[in-house]
């Protein structure tokens, strides 16, 4: 039942919830003052609660189940109990289908009913947007795949049985059962465990430390083979997180300044006080997560690595850098990611390095605008969709500056306060004109082909030209520059 509250993410799923719950003979109740959440008052809750999932920042917003409990009998207040859920498996590839036979085992495992057909489930979990215009469901409580998993799956929302978390204390063995496998489910359901008895984690992470540089040095309980690697690194992070002050894990996680990790799923990283250097490269294309909602604040981060290894093949990979907090960054990089979101970089006002190589969905970099003063370098290859660089603006500390293959950007007039270029390369982007470059110190520069040759009398103090002249009649020996003729 308690995943119900998780699953709240809008007045339309509110109401489905409200629902159910009539169906169900449950009441769900303002944890303060024991009021009802009725049809009546659901819209002016709605608009007083700050969603989590439409208000990303850390500290303002609260998920649903904060504020909200289900009143039910203490024998029916498992996650799933009396709901029915259906798994839309009718496509994918046999990693997705493993992926749903594990959610499934999670949701009978916490009391939830799987059946065979969605008319007949209080929720359906799909990754066809089809599904969610189809008039047959319009009743029925849908829910995005990775959303399900993100949300009705955290830690907050599994129920641990008394008797579980008594079998553990004081055995750290049978909690590394769970933690220990090669499956996010059961490693879940170990830190929910580990979150009950706190007292554990130290015994858990005997033998981690971290070295004089402020790497993270694994226990050989945390080191196995590649693939195990990525699990237990997982765990790791998370057990860390979640160790009380005070504690020895707690001490470990505020002295570590650097990290590097392959994941398959964003850990929580709360607490990482001290954190300077942190690189997470994904597990071939198969990030559970669509953003960074489970980072703490890191006030002392300065670089900040995200890597894609499938190289452009990126369905599974991170969209959003919303959660990211991190106002002392000085270098950002991901490359041939999803990302179509970054506006969390506004909080960034002291990047100087900043590579977003090949994010074909990225449209905007305003919210670079801010550290538009401290940008050296930048690259922004590769991002076709990318139409305006009115955020450099100010860029007057811009030394390198890559724009090749930014085919719907037009205009290079943001440029006019820049003072000198290393290096400028604008090549198969669609920019038209050198308009805005008239007074800049150009030592470097690649022309795309759609610049007109007269443009290039602008120019005066240049090195070296490099011009594409495809689909172009004219040939570099036409130009003039200055004094100097090619």
């Amino acid at each position: 039942m308690k995943a119900l509250l998780q699953l709240i993410d809008s007045e339309e799923n509110a109401l489905k919830v409200l629902k159910i719950s009539k169906n169900k003979n449950f009441n769900i109740v303002k944890k303060d003052s024991g009021e009802f959440f009725t049809k009546e008052n659901i819209k002016s809750y709605m608009k007083q609660f700050p969603l989590r999932m439409h208000s990303y920042g850390r500290g303002k917003s609260k998920s649903f189940d904060k504020i909200w409990s289900i009143s039910i009998t203490e024998s029916n207040q498992s996650t799933f109990s009396g709901l029915s859920i259906y798994f839309r498996e009718d496509w994918g590839s046999p990693e997705r289908t493993h992926s749903l036979n594990e959610q499934k085992n999670l949701v009978k495992q916490l009391g939830g009913a799987v059946v065979d057909s969605a008319l007949s489930a209080d929720i359906f979990v799909t990754n066809l947007g089809d599904d969610y215009e189809n008039k047959d469901y319009k009743s029925i409580l849908l829910i995005d795949e990775n959303e399900f998993c993100k949300r009705a799956f955290t830690h907050s929302a599994l129920t641990v049985p008394a008797s579980k978390i008594k079998s553990v204390k004081g055995d750290a063995s049978r909690l590394w059962k769970l933690l220990s496998a090669r499956d996010l489910s059961s490693i879940k359901q170990g830190l929910a465990l580990a979150k009950a008895v706190p007292e554990e984690i130290d015994n858990l992470i005997e033998g981690c430390n971290v070295a004089k540089s402020g790497e993270l040095i694994k226990s050989t309980r945390f080191t196995g083979s590649g693939p195990a690697q990525i699990y237990l690194d997982f765990a790791l992070l998370n057990l860390l997180s979640l160790a009380p002050n005070n504690s020895k894990a707690s001490k470990i996680r505020q002295s570590i300044k650097k990290l590097s990790c392959k994941l398959n799923a964003i850990p929580n990283l709360v607490g990482f006080d001290n954190l300077i250097e942190l690189a997470i490269s994904d597990d071939y294309n198969n990030f559970e997560n669509k953003d960074l909602n489970n980072f703490g604040l890191m006030p002392k981060l300065q670089s900040f690595t995200l890597e894609n290894q499938s190289h452009g093949n990126y369905p599974k990979s991170i969209e959003s850098l919303k959660g990211l907090n991190a106002p002392n960054l000085k270098k950002f990089v991901a490359c041939s990611t999803a990302i179509f979101d970054i506006s969390n970089l506004k909080i960034c006002e002291k990047l100087e390095y900043v590579d977003l190589t090949d994010n074909g969905n990225l449209k905007s970099i305003d919210s670079l605008a801010g550290s538009s003063k401290s940008l050296v370098w930048l690259s922004l290859s590769g991002c076709s969709k990318l139409g305006s660089i009115n955020a450099l603006q100010g860029a007057i500390n811009m030394r390198h500056l890559d724009l090749q293959y930014c085919e719907s950007l037009k205009s290079l007039e943001p440029l006019s306060d820049c003072k000198e270029f290393s290096y400028l390369d604008f090549s198969g982007s669609g920019v038209n004109s050198l308009k805005g470059l008239e007074n800049i110190i150009l030592k470097d520069i690649s022309v795309s082909y759609s610049c007109q040759p007269k443009d290039l009398i602008l120019l005066s103090e240049l090195i070296s030209l490099s011009y594409s002249d495809r689909d172009s009649k004219f040939k570099i020996s036409d130009f003039t520059i200055g004094e100097k003729e090619y």
